[in-house]
């Protein structure tokens, strides 16, 4: 089968931040179903200098598109639309030249390498292209939506039919948690949605791609030899993401309850000087540890060694909010105890004080009482937790999901 994915986050090399969750799906498709011939449409960003690479060394053909000039300028994707807007206001002059030049690209690309299917990554603009390009060429087409990709349409005064026809084109549909499969059905009326459109829907995470069972440590101690316990966040620092109210609250316990606590922070993004600048004016810069981007073995290393792990997620005033993050999946998988705030998509999947704690992001101390809470645990409580978290991730893994994501794949109507 020729599949055709379209997405605008895609790393550039194995040491490019980007998320790799799109890259990671394509691979494991290709290995656990090697009939896959699967060709990768992605647009070229200030970490990739190249337009059109074929990567060899993959299980799939890479193409980058150009999509402003000077190309130096290309700053929109790569580390995520919406971020980049809300960093940078002129990038919005972009918005529309990137929208055509994907649209363009995409038909191109599709010409000459007629796919079976085109499978879309965010809905605006990829979903949107890609049904163009199915009506143009007779290609069928299916789309994952990841979070805000469909609301940020709301702001045009015609996105609900639009949202509509590109449903009613689309063979199928996924969203990767409850959460954003009512983003989408919220442009539907409740007699609209039941049919057809939400017969096309499935929900299905991306997964994750972890070492094997058993060779990590399930029952880490989670604390330093001083007995400092350590908490971990990885994620891309973006305002979503939350890492500001995480760092208020080390800040609340290390002055009220004097608890010995150290935060680390692994990831890269717009927010990162702002967050170091907080953790300095509110004097515990030593508390908390910003490493910056990790991946491999160490990324592994600092699931082993944290005490728990936090998910502050939140909801931007612009809407920008979670999808499904994959670092609940990784944590899980590693034994950790996972505290995530309501607005993350976890409280669809954990269960209090059972495989992990949900807080209520709209508490002024929420997330500083559920740190303490699980800092206070029993040794056999937290060994339970950890043990009921460890089965619960091993549900997520690529090897788990991609049979579900197969099976929707190859039931599309072939390309007459």
């Amino acid at each position: 089968m020729k599949l055709l994915i379209t997405t605008s986050t895609f790393p550039a090399h194995d040491h490019d931040p980007t998320p790799d969750f799109v890259q990671k799906q394509a691979i494991y498709l290709k290995k656990l179903y090697p009939d896959y011939s699967i060709y990768v449409h992605a647009p070229h960003d200030f970490h990739n200098r190249t337009c059109r690479t074929q990567t060899r060394d993959k299980p799939y053909l890479e193409t980058r598109f150009h999509y402003f000039f000077p190309r130096r300028l290309e700053l929109l994707t790569g580390r995520g639309i919406l971020p980049a807007l809300r960093c940078n206001k002129w990038l919005y002059l972009q918005v529309p030249f990137f929208w055509l030049f994907h649209g363009l690209s995409l038909l191109r690309l599709a010409r000459k390498t007629k796919p079976d299917l085109i499978y879309a990554h965010w809905f605006t603009p990829q979903a949107i292209n890609a049904a163009i390009v199915s009506l143009l060429l007779g290609i069928p087409f299916i789309f994952t939506t990841h979070a805000a990709d469909v609301s940020v349409l709301k702001r045009l005064p015609f996105s609900g039919k639009l949202v509509k026809w590109v449903c009613r084109k689309s063979f199928a549909y996924t969203a990767v948690s409850e959460r954003t499969a009512k983003k989408l059905a919220g442009f539907f009326s409740d007699d609209e949605w039941q049919e057809p459109y939400a017969r096309k829907l499935k929900i299905i995470p991306m997964g994750i791609a972890c070492p094997p069972a058993n060779s990590h440590n399930p029952e880490p101690t989670g604390e330093h030899a001083t007995g400092v316990q350590q908490i971990l966040f990885i994620g891309r620092l973006v305002e979503k993401k939350g890492v500001d109210r995480l760092i208020r609250a080390i800040a609340e316990i290390h002055a009220r309850e004097k608890e010995p606590v150290h935060l680390i922070v692994a990831g890269e993004g717009p927010e990162r000087k702002n967050l170091e600048e907080l953790s300095r004016t509110l004097g515990i810069s030593e508390r908390v540890e910003f490493i910056g981007h990790i991946s491999g073995n160490e990324k592994n290393n600092l699931y082993e060694q944290a005490g728990m792990v936090c998910i502050p997620s939140i909801i931007t005033a612009d809407g920008d909010s979670e999808g499904f993050p994959l670092v609940l999946m990784e944590a899980l998988y590693y034994g950790k105890i996972v505290i995530a705030s309501d607005l993350s998509g976890a409280e669809t999947l954990l269960d209090n004080r059972t495989n992990g704690f949900v807080f209520e992001s709209d508490s002024s101390d929420g997330l500083e009482k559920a740190i303490l809470k699980v800092m206070r645990l029993a040794h056999e409580t937290r060994n339970t937790i950890s043990k009921n978290a460890a089965a619960l991730g091993m549900r997520y893994t690529w090897e788990k999901l991609i049979p579900e994501y197969h099976q929707i794949l190859v039931s599309s109507p072939r390309k007459s």
